[in-house]
């Protein structure tokens, strides 16, 4: 097995962690922001959970096709 296949499919870390960490980023600002009043709060809340069922919903969508 030659070095270069090797280097060709491998992924940091970073590549591999960074959408479920910007995920949990938003469902965390979310949850928080739903704690934390009304009005703007709410609004943030909505957004933050929302983008995670927006992109689970995206990526169930794009999968099955």
């Amino acid at each position: 097995m030659s070095h270069k296949n090797t280097t060709r499919n491998h992924r940091s870390l970073w590549r591999i962690f960074a959408a479920p960490i910007w995920i949990a980023l938003a469902s965390l600002i979310g949850l928080a922001s739903a704690l934390m009043g009304e009005g703007i709060w709410n609004l943030l809340s909505w957004v933050g959970l929302g983008v995670p069922a927006l992109v689970t919903a995206y990526t169930l969508h794009y999968r099955a096709r």
